[in-house]
């Protein structure tokens, strides 16, 4: 009887990603790479605005390159003169409502079927309040936004609490202001305080303190994650701090 033969265990090989899209070689390397979901929390008059007109118009940073288009929908978009000069260069909304989020996944859709692609970036500012529905387009996209060619999916609040469960574990860039209320800074030291343990209020306040309107950027892409200030130092690897 002839013996069955012993196969070996399987292995799982490393599979190598897809070369980076050429079209996101202008991003500068220390910003967040595509795709991301960047998460963007900060008090009033922190510098969100500021730091969004970077985003969308600034040359160093490539976003305005690499991206086809822009949409921007903002609850302050006419309070801000900020706003208003986006409003002037990109396709912007002053309320939310979901059925633009459908829309734009449908059209996206249809551009995919005809073999074209619109490398998006979505803004969405002072959207997720306490009140803000839970379950809802935006939540959707949030898991989707890569299949639909959106490049950068970015959540501007006051409220880190006011963000969804289901938002905050698809974050893949942090970018956190100066905070006001203590119980929001807690709640952020208990989101990303594993990810930096025993240092985490010490980078954020190395960031915070720099210069006016600075802030901590954190790269969740990175294992571990990276902790810079702004865009510039590299402040902490892991539980490691670079100061």
């Amino acid at each position: 009887m002839e013996k069955s033969k012993v196969k070996k265990p399987p292995k799982v090989f490393k599979v190598k990603d897809p070369d980076r899209d050429s079209k996101f070689s202008d991003i500068h390397p220390h910003l967040p790479q595509p795709p991301s979901l960047l998460l963007i929390v900060g008090s009033v008059k922190a510098g969100k605005s500021n730091l969004l007109v970077n985003i969308c118009c600034n040359p160093q940073f490539g976003y305005n390159k690499a991206l086809d288009t822009i949409k921007i929908i903002s609850n302050t978009l006419n309070a801000d003169p900020k706003g208003q000069l986006l409003n002037k260069y990109f396709d912007c909304e002053d309320h939310y409502n979901d059925e633009m989020i459908t829309d734009i996944i449908e059209s996206q859709n249809k551009l995919q079927e005809q073999g074209q692609t619109n490398n998006m970036g979505i803004f969405l500012d002072d959207v997720l309040t306490k009140d803000f529905k839970k379950t809802n387009a935006v939540s959707f996209l949030a898991t989707r936004f890569r299949h639909h060619d959106i490049s950068i999916l970015c959540f501007l609040v006051q409220s880190f609490r006011a963000v969804s469960g289901l938002i905050r574990n698809n974050a893949t860039d942090v970018i956190i202001m100066k905070q006001q209320n203590s119980k929001e800074l807690e709640k952020l030291n208990e989101e990303y305080g594993d990810l930096f343990p025993n240092i985490f209020m010490d980078i954020y306040k190395k960031a915070i303190e720099d210069e006016p309107y600075s802030f901590l950027y954190l790269d969740l892409q990175t294992s571990p994650a990276t902790a810079y200030i702004r865009f510039e130092t590299k402040i902490a690897t892991g539980d490691q701090k670079h100061f």
